[in-house]
């Protein structure tokens, strides 16, 4: 939903083969902090072979001035592929969804960062979606009903009024879902 008007997801997006996602389980283990990380996967290249990439979620809810060296231990404890003796090292691509209030841009400070060190570091891809910016209508309109929902669920967390005015459209997604499914999103 975020790629349609996010270059930097869309980007990223094209490069992964999202149907080979494979999560890292022992992701929040890694860093000695756990709940750190929301998810870490591995995933295949979509051109093929055998490249594969480190994918990390992250969410935040207020802007964190620590979300570079957050993402930078990901990149450098938890993306590694053990089975691969020969080059166990995976890119890392990272995506943080924000559904703050606060306005923050961790863009600016990846850029800043990256421009003063001539492009050498940080060694990860980054895309930043703030959920204030995904188009309502879009989103529900989405195929993936839990997407959908979970999004909007999330870009109104911090305005009920909002929420409640969408759960007639929230209530149409939830009748297209198996009822096991369903209830639990509910």
């Amino acid at each position: 939903m975020a790629s349609r008007t996010n270059k930097n997801l869309a980007d990223i997006l094209a490069e992964v083969d999202l149907d080979t996602l494979e999560e890292i389980p022992e992701a929040f283990d890694e860093v000695g902090e756990r709940g750190e990380a929301d998810l870490a996967f591995k995933v295949k290249a979509l051109a093929g072979g055998e490249m594969r990439f480190g994918l990390l979620l992250e969410h935040k809810s207020s802007p964190s001035n620590g979300i570079m060296s957050q993402i930078g231990r990901y990149a450098i404890n938890v993306m590694v592929d053990k089975g691969n003796a020969k080059y166990p090292w995976l890119p890392t691509k990272a995506i943080v969804v924000y559904n703050g209030t606060d306005p923050w841009d961790p863009l600016a400070q990846y850029r800043n960062i990256h421009a003063m060190y001539n492009g050498r570091v940080p060694h990860f891809e980054f895309a930043f979606v703030n959920l204030a910016e995904l188009d309502d209508e879009i989103c529900l309109a989405h195929d993936n009903a839990e997407a959908a929902i979970g999004a909007i669920t999330m870009k109104y967390a911090f305005d009920m009024a909002k929420y409640e005015s969408l759960l007639p459209e929230i209530e149409k997604k939830l009748r297209v879902l198996p009822s096991s499914e369903s209830a639990c999103l509910v």
